[in-house]
């Protein structure tokens, strides 16, 4: 059916802020769809927070526009962005291209994270689905039923969030071999190990690999594999993430280098614009 409804005007669902604070694993924060027809429709992912998420977006008549880095995209009907903020991405109206109709659903926790950066190393920001997709098929079925529902648990947001990712990563083509659907043990150790211990600036890919029980040779081939990135890349994603989380709590540049592994405060703040798109200072100053 998808998302068969009147498009007169927007609609959409938002999840209780106390909710998201609880830091489940996988939630729900927005679902909706949305209609822009004016050039005044464009939104800056380096300044969206606080803490970080994912946003998907589905074109559903019109077209789009969305940046990533330096490069532009076009997105017609039949192809979103999965998109995690904040980070150095846009997506806009693009004026004289008539309305355009999309659906939109917004994500946070570990695990959406996760599985997002492993997508996002597949196969890049864009995807053409579908309409009548596993993915697309579950949102619009969610939706309906948020519009209609009396009452939505925690346990529900949650689960549809989990759900939606695992059937966006089912759609990546060849999506089966990559990752191969488990991640051995060894993996699971090294990143238990990398959040343990990320305050430590010595910490090394020989240090987490043999945590992993694994040499760093054959380590550092099946993380990439399996995580889409590598093991060096992964842990200073994990510091420049909880950077961030820390600064969006109120925290300052000099007191979350210590905690973040960090050394160095320039190297900090250029590792840290390379990633999302804006310097620490100005992340704060969003806030």
């Amino acid at each position: 059916m998808g998302f068969d409804i009147d498009f007169s005007e927007s609609a959409g669902f938002w999840t209780p802020p106390g909710w998201i604070r609880q830091d489940f694993p996988a939630m729900m924060m927005s679902i909706g769809v949305g209609v822009a027809d004016n050039p005044r429709y464009r939104h800056d992912l380096s300044r969206r927070g606080p803490g970080n998420g994912v946003i998907f977006q589905y074109t559903l008549s019109g077209r789009g526009v969305f940046t990533w880095r330096d490069d532009t995209h076009c997105l017609p009907k039949g192809n979103a962005f999965l998109l995690e903020y904040p980070g150095p991405g846009t997506y806009c109206y693009p004026p004289g291209s008539g309305s355009w109709k999309f659906a939109y659903v917004s994500l946070c926790g570990a695990a959406v994270l996760d599985c997002a950066r492993r997508i996002f190393a597949a196969n890049g920001p864009g995807l053409k689905l579908d309409p009548e997709c596993p993915a697309l098929s579950l949102a619009a079925e969610f939706f309906r039923r948020v519009r209609s529902a009396s009452r939505l648990t925690i346990q529900e947001c949650s689960g549809f969030a989990y759900a939606f990712m695992m059937a966006l990563y089912g759609e990546l083509p060849g999506g089966a071999e990559f990752g191969q659907g488990h991640i051995p043990d060894g993996i699971f150790r090294a990143l238990r190990h990398m959040e343990k211990h990320l305050a430590e600036r010595s910490l090394s890919v020989a240090d987490i690999a043999a945590a992993a029980n694994l040499s760093p040779d054959y380590f550092g081939r099946i993380f990439a594999r399996h995580m889409g990135c590598t093991p060096g890349e992964y842990l200073l994603d994990l510091r420049l993430r909880r950077a961030s989380d820390l600064l969006a709590a109120g925290g300052k540049i000099k007191e979350v280098l210590q905690p973040c592994g960090f050394a160095d405060a320039s190297y900090f703040c250029r590792a840290f614009k390379k990633r999302f798109g804006n310097t620490p200072m100005a992340r704060i100053r969003q806030l």
